[in-house]
């Protein structure tokens, strides 16, 4: 009986202090803790289509990577940057003015930035194109580190070229941003707007091919997000 009693002592205490930890995580998850919501949404949808993928080979001139740029080993991280926009939700439809015929590009916002952030690249991709898969609309790269956002229509101007912003080759093999266009009769694409936090500029010229950038990326992605928003054609 006197092993007994300290044993049941014990083992209730460490219940005890179970249940007090337990409660102050949810607490803390409760309030916020530093833990941006949309960043963690963002983060398990990324986590989710990562494993819906199904690489589809291409034979044309395409050398890249059938995967979305999120989902690739060289890109990985454990911090996950919160992207918005005022033009859509995520995984919202795309308005008109958005997609081809329309003028505007959207504007895109990310939070939750690394305090050692040097540049930002960004990657807008279709992985539901038919060929090549994913079809690449826009290679962005050496954006300035104090730039937590791109402006309406910035994506299709140069207005942030003087800042050192650099443009590389889309699936068209032209430096521009395409927006999106989807065959007619398709179900509703997926257009990933994906940004991603380096700790350093990287030494690519313009005109660089998503490959190059991912190569040229490896090592150095502290951060990521994405904003996920779909069109169908009428």
């Amino acid at each position: 009986m006197k092993r007994t009693i300290p044993f049941i002592a014990h083992t209730l205490a460490s219940a005890v202090l179970g249940i007090a930890l337990v409660g102050c995580e949810s607490e803390s998850l409760n309030n916020g803790g530093g833990v941006d919501k949309n960043a963690e949404i963002q983060r398990q949808a990324v986590l989710a289509s990562s494993q819906d993928q199904t690489p589809v080979p291409f034979n044309g001139e395409a050398t890249d990577s059938d995967v979305i740029a999120i989902n690739q080993p060289a890109t990985e991280t454990m911090n996950w940057l919160s992207v918005t926009s005022s033009g859509f939700k995520q995984n919202g439809a795309i308005p008109d003015k958005f997609v081809a015929g329309g003028k505007d590009s959207p504007m895109l916002e990310w939070s939750q930035i690394p305090a050692e952030t040097r540049s930002f690249a960004l990657i807008v991709e279709d992985p539901d194109a038919s060929s090549p898969r994913p079809f690449v609309h826009l290679i962005a790269y050496n954006i300035p580190a104090d730039l937590g956002k791109l402006d309406l229509r910035a994506l299709q101007s140069s207005r942030y070229n003087d800042r050192g912003l650099l443009l590389g080759k889309n699936s068209k093999g032209e430096m521009s941003y395409i927006a999106p266009q989807p065959a007619s009769g398709d179900p509703a694409h997926h257009y990933h707007y994906q940004i991603f936090a380096l700790d350093t500029e990287l030494p690519l010229s313009d005109g660089a091919s998503k490959k190059d950038l991912i190569d040229a990326m490896n090592g150095h992605v502290i951060a990521k997000g994405e904003l996920v928003g779909t069109y169908q054609a009428k």
